[in-house]
């Protein structure tokens, strides 16, 4: 349901931005579970 969204929006800057967001995040967790260690 969100896929047809994004290809009408046309929008790859869109999921590239979200992506990275993703992958901020997880590189934000993973430090925190390594300071917490």
């Amino acid at each position: 349901m969100t896929l047809p969204f994004w290809r009408s929006y046309g929008s790859t800057e869109m999921t590239d931005y979200i992506a990275s967001r993703t992958y901020e995040v997880r590189l934000f967790l993973l430090g925190f579970e390594n300071k917490r260690n």
